[in-house]
């Protein structure tokens, strides 16, 4: 399996888990404050969180695994090997082909989840601009009072706009941002009361809600295989609603936030179920209403010093719990390998020696299907799977089983199959053999 689609697999099943360490780390800061602003950010690295693991654990799978280094055996087999196998720590962990088929279609089923998300906001999108384009201005003096508040809030004033066909206020475009309202709210609503309501979506603008909207809806086809996943998004969306409110009352007293608030009780009851629309002031669906309410009329206290930490604390463990599961999932994606259909019998071959006097001799030949090097033992090899040794072995202890071979014992006189594994180390002056039958 490619190590890559072991990774997206990998991070796509956590995302269940993580989703859940960041759905306790929003409650969490819910308990301790009711601060819309804390809140939002909290409730935004938590959906974030999930996309985050699965970013780090592709990074890290993409990194190579180290090389072996080569081997020098002891004495008198001190020669250079040209041909070894991994140690432990690099050793491939063989998968079944089943798990790369799963991996697979967790893959296509993600995918087609983002393509459906995707095709469906750029339809929504497309009715959005056609309604904009229907709508007709607002009168100067409603214009000219949200062009101050947008002043005051540091951005380029928006179009306000009018339309009939609109069930509630929201911010529509991009490139040509607008403020759209429903023309039956225009001529019911107080002109105070309206101009908070454009605060509110002025306070999108500022906040570039309407640019992180896209992302949010590819992330959620991405991970709607998880369940919690659109149970975060809505608690992010609510506390982001609570925020603008917030940057809309301001100072408010406390009749113009009551008004406000029945404000947005009646577009509650009138609004239309469309959800396509991305309304920016009700939040249909997605706003804890009892508690934003509250927010608006009672104001949360500063957060104190005691508390700013425990969030903190909170926020940082939680995201250590991510990046250490992350980097374990992409060591486990790196060592993701296909199992071979047949494990080919490999050998390892020390040249010939030539001697001062002009002779020459081969001294050793180990075959085995794999073979094992430690970096903190130098002097010792384990071969595993039907090992044969060939060639002088003279000047080499053998060992059956850990134990002392019989004199006169030759490795050669074994039947086929008969030694699993052999461990090669050396002792003193000694080159030991430990042949392992069982």
């Amino acid at each position: 399996m490619s190590p890559l689609l072991a990774a997206f697999g990998f991070g796509l099943v956590a995302a269940f888990p993580v989703g859940a360490l960041g759905f306790l780390l929003g409650w969490s800061v819910e308990g301790l404050t009711p601060a819309p602003r804390v809140r939002a950010l909290v409730w935004g690295l938590a959906f974030l969180l999930p996309a985050a693991v699965l970013a780090a654990t592709l990074l890290g799978a993409a990194i190579p695994l180290p090389q072996p280094q080569r081997v020098l055996l002891p004495a008198p087999l001190s020669v250079d090997l040209t041909e070894f196998g991994p140690s432990g720590a690099e050793r491939p962990r063989y998968w079944a082909a089943s798990a790369a088929w799963i991996a697979g279609g967790l893959l296509a089923l993600s995918l087609a989840g983002v393509l459906f998300r995707a095709t469906g906001w750029l339809l929504a999108r497309g009715r959005l601009a056609a309604v904009v384009a229907r709508a007709r201005p607002a009168d100067a003096d409603l214009a000219q009072a949200v062009a101050v508040e947008a002043g005051a809030l540091g951005v380029a004033p928006p179009r306000v706009l009018i339309g009939a066909g609109v069930a509630e206020p929201l911010l529509a475009g991009v490139r040509r941002p607008a403020i759209l309202l429903p023309a039956g709210l225009v001529e019911t609503l107080p002109r105070e009361t309206l101009i908070r309501i454009c605060r509110h979506e002025l306070a999108h603008l500022v906040r570039r809600d309407n640019l992180r909207l896209p992302v949010e809806e590819l992330l959620a086809g991405l991970f709607w295989l998880s369940p919690l996943t659109s149970l975060l998004r809505r608690r992010m969306l609510a506390a982001r609603e609570a925020v603008c409110d917030e940057i809309a009352v301001g100072a408010a007293p406390p009749e113009a936030r009551r008004a406000y608030a029945q404000a947005l009780v009646d577009v509650l009851r009138q609004a239309a179920a469309d959800p396509s629309l991305h309304p920016a002031f009700t939040g249909r669906e997605r706003t804890p209403t009892a508690m934003r309410l509250d927010s608006i009329l009672h104001p949360a206290a500063p957060i104190s010093g005691a508390r700013r930490i425990a969030v903190a604390a909170l926020t940082l463990l939680v995201a250590g719990g991510g990046v250490m599961g992350a980097n374990a999932l992409a060591d486990e994606a790196r060592h993701a390998q296909p199992r071979p259909e047949a494990a080919p019998a490999r050998s390892v071959s020390l040249p010939t020696i030539s001697l001062p006097s002009g002779a020459s001799f081969s001294p050793v030949r180990i075959e085995a299907d794999s073979i094992e090097t430690f970096k903190d033992k130098p002097d010792r090899v384990v071969y595993q799977g039907d090992v044969h040794v060939k060639g002088n072995t003279e000047s080499t202890e053998f060992r059956l089983d850990g134990k002392p071979a019989p004199a006169g014992f030759n490795p050669r006189d074994l039947p086929p199959g008969a030694v699993k594994r052999m461990e090669m180390f050396r002792e003193g002056d000694r080159t030991i053999m430990d042949l392992k039958t069982n």
